[in-house]
C-alpha cells in the first residue's frame, strides 16, 4: 500500500502550469490544437480526479462531507474576495444589459458557471462529492457511471460538437446557454471525473497494473479526435472531449504505479498548484488591459511573465502564512 503521492503532487504542479497556457494563449495554429486543446485540457480533469480520489481514499461520513465542503467555501470566499474588482467589471459594469439582469446571472452562475474566474471548478467539486457521496449508498458505481456518462455525453455535444447537430437542434442549445449558462463549467463535466476519482481510490491496488501500451493507444485515440474535429470544424469552445475521459484515467493510474523521486517540496508543490490556478486569472486580466490600451505584449512573454507572478504570489502567500499575523493567508490554498 502506497503512503505518499508525490507523483500526483508533481502533475498537479504541471496541470496548473498547463491551465495557465489555456488563459494565456501563447501559441495559434496546429501548436494550439496540439498544446493547448490536447495536453492543456487534461489538466482541470486531473485536478477534479485528483480531488475526489484523496477524498474517498479516507472512510466517507457526514462529518467529513461537512468539513470537505466547509474548506471548498472557505477558498471560494477568499478567492471571490480577492477578484472582486474584476467580478465587478465583468458582471455589472461591462454588460450592456440592465442591472437586475446581469444580478439573476450572477445569482445564477454562483451554482450553474463561474461568479469569478475558476470558481466553477470549486462548485462543481461541492456539489459533486457529496452527491456522489449519497448516491454510493443507494445505487451501483455501473448506474452511477451510466448517468455521469450520460451528463458528459451531453456537455460535449453541446459544446467540442456542437458544429455537427442539426441547426434547430444548435438554436436549442444555445437558447438553453443563455438561460441556464455553458455547462462546461458546471458539475455536469466535473461528475464523471469525480466519480472516477473514487473509483479509483476503492482499486487502487487492482488498477495500478495497467500498462504503457494502454495509455499509448489511448492517447492516440485522442490525437486523432482532436485534430479530426479541429480540421473538419472548429468548435466554438473544446474544453471537453470523448477522449479526454479515458486519457485522464489511465495518466492517473500510470502515475499511481511511480513515486517521483525528484528532491522537492511537494507539499509546496501541492499549495503552488492551487495559487497558480487561481491568481493567474488576475495577471491575465491585467496582461489583457496592458495589451488593449498601452502596448501590445508578445503571447509567449506574456505566457512566461504570467507563469513568474504566478510562481512570486505562490512564494508569498505561503511564506507568510507561516506567520501568525497571516496565517488567514493559508485560506486560500
Amino acid at each position: 500500500m502506497r503512503h505518499s503521492y508525490n507523483t500526483i503532487d508533481l502533475m498537479k504542479m504541471i496541470a496548473a502550469i498547463f491551465v495557465v497556457a489555456i488563459h494565456s494563449q501563447p501559441f495559434s495554429g496546429l501548436t494550439e490544437v496540439l498544446v493547448i486543446n490536447l495536453f492543456a485540457r487534461i489538466a482541470v480533469p486531473f485536478f477534479l480526479v485528483a480531488s475526489a480520489f484523496f477524498f474517498f481514499k479516507k472512510p466517507v461520513e457526514q462529518q467529513n462531507i461537512k468539513g470537505y465542503v466547509r474548506r471548498l467555501a472557505i477558498l471560494y470566499i477568499f478567492w471571490f474576495i480577492i477578484e472582486l474588482p474584476i467580478t465587478i467589471l465583468h458582471s455589472f459594469i461591462e454588460p450592456q444589459t440592465p442591472f437586475v439582469i446581469n444580478l439573476l446571472k450572477f445569482f445564477r452562475n454562483i451554482f450553474f458557471g463561474s461568479t469569478f474566474y475558476g470558481s466553477w471548478f470549486i462548485v462543481a467539486l461541492i456539489e459533486c462529492i457529496p452527491i456522489i457521496s449519497i448516491l454510493s449508498r443507494r445505487i451501483s458505481n455501473k448506474t452511477m457511471f451510466s448517468i455521469a456518462l450520460l451528463l458528459y455525453s451531453l456537455v460535449v455535444l453541446s459544446t467540442y460538437y456542437i458544429a455537427f447537430l442539426p441547426d434547430p437542434l444548435q438554436e436549442f442549445v444555445y437558447r438553453c446557454q443563455n438561460i441556464i449558462g455553458h455547462v462546461e463549467i458546471t458539475w455536469m463535466s466535473a461528475f464523471i471525473f469525480c466519480l472516477i476519482g473514487k473509483y479509483i481510490a476503492e482499486h487502487e491496488s487492482q488498477l495500478v497494473r495497467q500498462s504503457y501500451s494502454l495509455t499509448g493507444l489511448i492517447f492516440l485515440l485522442s490525437i486523432i479526435e482532436v485534430f479530426a474535429v479541429n480540421s473538419l470544424n472548429p468548435p466554438t469552445t473544446n474544453d471537453f472531449y470523448f477522449m479526454l475521459v479515458p486519457l485522464v484515467t489511465t495518466i492517473f493510474i500510470l502515475l499511481l504505479q511511480h513515486e517521483s523521486k525528484y528532491n522537492l517540496n511537494y507539499k509546496q508543490l501541492r499549495i503552488y498548484s492551487t495559487i497558480f490556478f487561481f491568481s493567474h486569472f488576475i495577471f491575465v486580466f491585467i496582461f489583457v488591459v496592458i495589451n488593449k490600451h498601452i502596448m501590445p505584449v508578445n503571447s509567449l512573454v506574456k505566457y512566461g511573465l504570467v507563469l513568474v507572478l504566478c510562481l512570486i504570489t505562490s512564494f508569498t502567500i505561503h511564506q507568510l502564512s507561516l506567520k501568525k499575523k497571516f496565517k488567514w493567508l493559508s485560506y486560500g490554498y
